[in-house]
């Protein structure tokens, strides 16, 4: 099995936003994305640069304690989810993720990894690590759409081990991966295309 996923070093605030903001570019309703990453590693960060860029006049903050964020967009809203401090699969079915990319909302879910395949199938996953103290490693993953649970659940629990991601990976389009590719090097981020032979 190959994987396919795409792979940036972001130095300072100022460029993961850029990032977050040649990334909105690349979603549409219904999208649902989610973020894994310790703690500090610019997940927030991300997502405020996709709010600046699809909600002109929001300014995106962390969720952690209010657990839900949702930004009005001209074409479409963006939801803002944090399931760091979450334990029970209630507690994140009761936020209602789910009926907000119904109603044609993105979805970009913080720790999206504690939720295994509670929420489905993504649309991307987007690892974020600290890389040489002042930067950080990004890599964007493209999960199958016709993945089943297990496949998922699998997914998931590969995300949240650094050491092992990319070990059991599943295969996209390659056509969707040179789109995201080249939509962020048009906003100025350099993107190098990896894979993994399995």
């Amino acid at each position: 099995m190959m994987t396919i996923f795409l792979e940036t070093v972001i130095t300072g605030d100022d460029k993961t936003k850029a990032f977050g903001a040649a990334f909105a570019k690349c979603v549409a309703p219904q999208d649902l994305i989610l973020l894994v990453g310790d703690l500090g590693a610019g997940k927030t960060t991300f997502v405020s640069g996709v709010v600046n860029a699809l909600c002109p006049g929001e300014e995106a903050t962390s969720p952690t304690f209010t657990l839900v964020h949702r930004y009005r967009g001209i074409e479409f809203d963006v939801m803002h989810a944090d399931l760091w401090r979450l334990d029970t699969e209630k507690e994140i079915l009761d936020l209602s993720i789910w009926e907000e990319l119904e109603e044609g909302a993105v979805a970009f879910v913080e720790w999206g990894d504690k939720a295994g395949e509670l929420l489905g199938i993504p649309d991307y996953l987007i690892s974020f690590r600290e890389y040489e103290q002042t930067s950080r490693l990004v890599r964007i993953f493209f999960p199958m759409k016709k993945a089943t649970e297990k496949d998922i659940a699998l997914f998931c629990d590969m995300a949240a081990a650094e050491a092992g991601i990319g070990e059991i990976m599943l295969q996209d389009s390659s056509e969707r991966v040179s789109y995201v590719k080249a939509v962020l090097e048009a906003g100025g981020i350099s993107v190098t295309e990896r894979q993994i032979v399995k």
